[in-house]
């Protein structure tokens, strides 16, 4: 019953959902199996690009965020019943900014010995962090050396550590971000704009004009069919430039375009973006969805 939870966890992930919808969706699923079975399980999602990494549990204990200064997140999370107690909770997520240099554990009941309500000692994981010169592994040996919990063979007993680092300065340098509220009627100018300022700055003259054309049609299609702000990134690459334009609504009417639709009214502009782009497509992005296509450089 775990490895289905599993694959369902990774496909509701791989789908886009956010923390707090990836654990209602699997609940839901467990709860119609009628196993009178449940699972506790602790759920996050990481932007690398921005380190905003979104949060959530099921009667699992929430994880340890340590600075790189030594201090400790307060998340403040909602912790949920177990997986397959109640069908109609809905859990929810929190969203919390990483600096460079944060220090994640995450860690089972079962790591601390069993029973809930236990939390694992962030002066353990001081200790670690001052003796093992950074090294993950290490902090890991010396975490699971310093618990005091004798781990029961009843239960799974799991330590997992991330630290979070800033994206390469090539990846910073060449990537800007713009936001754009939702029914703002000269959001597609201003897209416009900052698209050009950026293609001059890094000296990409030559694809401005099909750039332009381009990032009017999927950002106007985002205004128009998914009503909600638009989050538009661009990123240079060392042989492409991805523009992306993404919405906050999970289930937004955007209109892709389908062959024999070159006479409507509707869907022209993805045809334009299909036939200039070199790459181009439409995919999950958190609870909304995102538009995006490339040029070569």
């Amino acid at each position: 019953m775990m490895g289905q939870l599993l694959s369902a966890g990774r496909a509701y992930g791989t789908d886009g959902l956010d923390p707090g919808e990836l654990l209602r969706s699997t609940n839901r699923l467990l709860v119609g199996l009628n196993t009178d079975l449940f699972a506790t399980c602790c759920c996050a999602r990481l932007d690398p690009e921005t380190g905003l990494m979104r949060v959530a549990t099921a009667g699992h204990p929430p994880p340890l965020i340590r600075g790189a200064a030594g201090d400790y997140a307060d998340l403040r999370l909602d912790v949920g019943p177990p997986l397959g107690v109640d069908a109609d909770y809905g859990y929810t997520d929190v969203g919390v900014p990483l600096e460079p240099g944060a220090l994640l554990a995450f860690y089972t009941d079962g790591f601390l010995g069993g029973g809930t309500g236990r939390e694992l000692d962030p002066d353990v994981i001081d200790t670690a962090v001052a003796t093992s010169h950074g090294q993950l592994e290490e902090i890991g040996d010396q975490v699971v050396e310093r618990t005091t919990g004798a781990p029961s063979t009843a239960d799974d007993a799991a330590l997992l550590l991330l630290r979070y680092e800033e994206p390469a300065a090539t990846a910073r340098r060449y990537m800007r971000r713009l936001e754009i509220p939702r029914r703002d009627l000269l959001g597609v100018e201003r897209a416009r704009h900052f698209l050009h300022g950026w293609l001059t700055a890094w000296s990409l003259g030559t694809v401005d004009d099909e750039a332009q054309l381009l990032l009017s049609e999927i950002v106007t299609n985002a205004l128009v069919h998914a009503d909600s702000d638009v989050d538009l990134r661009l990123r240079r690459y060392p042989g492409h430039l991805r523009v992306r334009s993404a919405t906050a609504n999970p289930h937004p009417a955007i209109n892709v375009g389908t062959p024999g639709e070159d006479q409507a009214e509707s869907g022209r502009g993805m045809m334009i973006v299909s036939a200039l782009a070199s790459a181009w497509g439409n995919s999950p992005s958190g609870r909304g969805k995102a538009v995006w296509f490339e040029l070569p450089l």
